[in-house]
């Protein structure tokens, strides 16, 4: 029985290793690609915590 739980514990890393070596190079495009939407001038969005005068007293 011990046989098989060391070949279980074996086979759960070898699984491990290959899941991150197979998502690592795909985590790291989705980063690259979300790092350079951001880079692209994207809208930031601001609050504004007081208008000009001007704006306030104008009639629509």
């Amino acid at each position: 029985m011990r046989q098989v739980g060391d070949t279980l514990v074996w086979l759960g890393l070898i699984l491990m290793i290959a899941a991150v070596v197979y998502f690592t190079p795909r985590l790291a495009n989705l980063l690259a690609a979300v790092q350079s939407h951001q880079d692209r001038g994207s809208v930031a969005w601001r609050a504004v915590d007081a208008q000009p005068e001007e704006m306030l007293d104008a009639t629509p």
